[in-house]
């Protein structure tokens, strides 16, 4: 009792400065991560579609990384859409060849230590989209 409270306080501000466009298979997976990432600090952008989040991501100098709440089947020639130095976190996908850039995160939406290691996460992806950018 009461540790929901300590990680939340844990959290605050940990994603400030960050600007994550969040996309979900439904407004309550993309709302449930949004809505946790921006408790954390991070400008987010509820994206309502694949079409949505690509659009808002040819602004690379905006954004981050890309959160996708979604079991989708992502694949190469999707990843294609986005620029090549964008960080994908994906959330219970199928993924096949798919660069370091994009990391699979382990664990449901409402784990205590989640935004924790999606930061982490989102460092690696985005070294590995710097590194194979050349």
């Amino acid at each position: 009792e009461g540790a929901g409270d300590d990680w939340k306080a844990l959290e605050a501000g940990l994603w400030a400065g960050e600007a994550v466009l969040v996309l979900g298979d439904g407004s309550a997976a993309r709302n449930d991560l949004a809505g946790r990432l921006e408790s954390a600090g991070a400008l987010v952008r509820r994206c309502m579609s694949w079409d949505d989040l690509c659009q808002h991501a040819q602004e690379p100098d905006i954004w981050d990384c890309a959160a996708l709440a979604c079991p989708m089947s992502l694949a190469p020639d999707m990843l294609a859409r986005l620029p090549e130095t964008l960080p994908v976190l994906v959330f219970g996908a199928q993924a096949r060849g798919l660069s370091g850039r994009v990391a699979m995160c382990p664990g449901p939406l409402d784990r205590p230590d989640l935004l924790e290691d999606l930061l982490d996460l989102k460092h690696k992806a985005a070294l590995a989209a710097l590194q194979a950018s050349g």
